[in-house]
This record gives C-alpha cells, structure tokens and sequence, in this order.
C-alpha cells in the first residue's frame, strides 16, 4: 500500500471516529463539519507525507508553514476569521498526529 493511501486510510478513520463526533457534540452546522473535516484530513495526509521523509524536530515548523498558507488564502478571500480559526485547529492538530503516525510507519518498514 502507498504511503498515500495509507495516510489517506489513517485519515479518514480518524475523521469518521473521533473528530466528527466531538465536533458534531459541539453544534456546529453540517457545512461547518464538512469544511472541518476537509482540513482536518488535508493535514493528516501532509504531516503523515512528512513523517516519512522529515526529522522529528521540523514536524511544528512545516505545520505552521502549511497553515499560514492556507489562512493567507482564506484572509485573502475574506472569509469569516471564526471560521479560520476553527478550520486551523483541526488542521494543525490532524498535521502533527499524521506525523506521529508516518514517523511511526516509517519506522517499522
């Protein structure tokens, strides 16, 4: 299996039991969980893509490099800042445990 689809696997099982949840006990509309869940994934797949080829110690750096980007897109758009900072939240979080998760892979292959 690729380590794309593997993170992609990783991903969604961790959207489908954990995250969705928590975030749907909370109240938020269903568009909101959607684009949630959409950043929430993307950033699982980067930081577990980044597990396999980056040392421990530049996981928080590249993290905060892919985020700002993707706030800079969205500031640029005009989105509503609630919003941005709800969808980096689960973008950041989903990074740094996707790079636990590839660090992990990588280490027992």
């Amino acid at each position: 299996m690729s380590v794309r689809s593997t993170g992609n696997r990783l991903a969604l099982a961790h959207w489908d039991t954990f995250v969705s949840i928590i975030i749907e006990l909370h109240g938020e509309e269903n568009n909101v969980r959607e684009k949630c869940g959409i950043f929430f994934r993307k950033g699982f797949l980067l930081g577990f893509e980044y597990g396999f080829s980056t040392e421990e110690g530049e996981n928080r750096l590249l993290q905060e490099i892919h985020w700002r980007t993707e706030k800079a897109v969205m500031d640029n758009r005009g989105d509503d800042p609630e919003l941005i900072r709800k969808y980096g939240v689960h973008h950041r979080l989903a990074f740094i445990h996707g790079f636990k998760h590839g660090r992990e892979e990588q280490d027992s292959s």
